[in-house]
């Protein structure tokens, strides 16, 4: 019996969920542990320490795994070897990745709406425009559904974010304009972006939200064809520039911590090091101050 069909799959699956982990990571950490699997063909409850130990050397040597990568990898492993085989091996506790300090890519407010006029079919740039205007993870903008925006006072009710936190955000009047015009297209009663379905001829009684492979394909052809002189740009770039526009704009760290769901206003500092504006400020502070000396 393979890994992917076995007791210790199913057993794994159920502990992911009991610890309460989100439907994404258990999803990630499910890759891990298959990868580990497939890697020798047997169940990782037969694999011993120094086996498990050359599978992790083998995916930094020679597949080259991004540390974002092997940080799945081992949380996955260890949870499997942890907590369903109960194994006690020094190997789990040596298990460390060093975060990474590189800086996201922004765009600036043009180059937002130089790739939203490369979006193509209506739905993805409506989509696309919500991820920027709300500033929302791809999934958050793929979930959301029409009870959860409150047109008196202007906020969406953004569900089960990362962490299972809830929140709100401000609505722009725009936004608004096109989730009635979107709305109108599809009249789904529950989900604002419903899938369109092969011929996109049953929106109104669609269960499930668009892909979130066609909006990240739909993505990567608007970047192309914006011709934009940045690497790494997807989707989620639009969540940081979102971040950094409103900094830029004079909001303040705590407004857009919560604006975010960030757990941490750490994490929310990072874009301070992605605009000039404060320094900028803080330069004409002290050459006022120094001037009047």
């Amino acid at each position: 019996m393979s890994f992917q069909t076995s007791a210790l799959r199913k057993q794994f699956v159920e502990t992911l969920k009991l610890r309460d982990l989100s439907e994404r990571t258990c999803e990630s950490y499910l890759w891990a542990v298959d990868g580990l699997a497939k890697h020798f063909g047997r169940s990782p409850s037969r694999l011993t320490e120094e086996e498990v130990r050359s599978y992790l050397i083998y995916c930094m040597e020679k597949r080259n795994f991004a540390s974002s990568s092997m940080r799945i990898v081992y949380s996955g492993i260890k949870q499997l070897y942890r907590n369903v085989l109960n194994k006690d091996w020094d190997l789990l506790s040596l298990l460390r990745v060093k975060p990474d300090h590189r800086l996201p890519t922004v765009l600036t407010h043009a180059e937002v709406k130089k790739v939203l006029s490369h979006l193509g079919p209506r739905h993805n740039y409506i989509l696309v425009f919500t991820l920027y205007s709300l500033g929302l993870r791809l999934n958050e903008g793929l979930n959301l559904q029409v009870s959860d925006i409150d047109r008196e006072r202007m906020l969406v009710h953004i569900r089960h974010g990362k962490g299972s936190r809830d929140r709100y955000v401000p609505l722009p009047v725009k936004t608004l304009e096109l989730f009635g015009e979107h709305w109108r297209r599809h009249q789904n009663p529950t989900l604002l972006f419903p899938s369109l379905g092969r011929f996109g001829d049953n929106p109104q009684k669609s269960k499930t939200p668009m892909s979130a492979q066609t909006i990240q394909e739909a993505m990567r052809r608007a970047v192309t064809a914006a011709k934009l002189n940045k690497q790494r740009v997807s989707s989620h770039t639009l969540r940081h520039s979102y971040a950094t526009h409103l900094l830029e704009g004079g909001a303040s760290l705590k407004c857009i911590q919560q604006y975010l769901g960030h757990a941490n206003i750490e994490t929310t500092m990072l874009y301070l090091h992605m605009t000039t504006v404060s320094e900028q400020d803080c330069r004409k502070i002290i050459n006022d101050l120094t001037g009047r000396l």
